[in-house]
């Protein structure tokens, strides 16, 4: 396991994604997502989207609330409404997130099961819809936000945009190839 990257939760998405512009960022195309409420549903359209900030090996997802009547499967909201916007979650990469969420439950510090997610990532290609799989930790025993395992359906994700830097020092995916994700499965892992 290792800390994959961090995330910052706000309600005023469209400003936040355009101060991160302002500072030099190219951030991913906005991706709306679709959560799972337990691991026996289906993902349902959730209230939130969101966009990458990539720094090299790792990146800052910014999701915002789109939609605030549409649902809420991995209550963001509360988060919002009791600490307001800002940097609210911590999300750990593991090679299977079946075997993450076993190792958390006998630890009583999860419950969740295992949570499924989608969202389109647009690519040179074309669009595609990445899949993800997901384990939180307790929000009684993280009360400054969201801490969850997760990985690929296929196997272990990274992700690799090509991130050159820009004048200011930040690193930045050019227009062509912003939101490159690699998705693929790791021998071994």
């Amino acid at each position: 396991m290792h800390i994959d990257h961090t995330v910052f939760l706000t309600r005023n998405h469209a400003d936040t994604w355009r101060r991160y512009e302002q500072l030099g960022f190219t951030l991913s195309p906005p991706s709306r997502h679709f959560a799972a409420v337990s691991d026996q549903s289906e993902p349902v359209p959730s209230c939130t989207a969101n966009r990458c900030a990539y720094f090299g090996g790792s990146f800052l997802e910014l999701i915002g609330i789109v939609d605030e009547e549409a649902g809420d499967p991995w209550r963001v909201l509360p988060i919002l409404d009791a600490r307001g916007n800002g940097l609210h979650g911590c999300s750990f990469g593991v090679g299977d997130s079946g075997e993450a969420e076993r190792r958390l439950r006998e630890a009583g510090l999860s419950c969740s099961g295992v949570l499924q997610l989608h969202r389109d990532v647009e690519l040179p290609e074309g669009t595609r819809t990445a899949r993800f799989r997901s384990v939180h930790i307790r929000r009684d025993r993280t009360p400054e936000g969201i801490l969850h395992g997760w990985s690929t359906s296929s196997g272990r994700a990274t992700s690799t945009p090509s991130c050159p830097a820009n004048p200011r020092g930040s690193c930045r995916t050019s227009p062509p190839t912003a939101s490159r994700w690699q998705i693929s499965r790791k021998r071994g892992s």
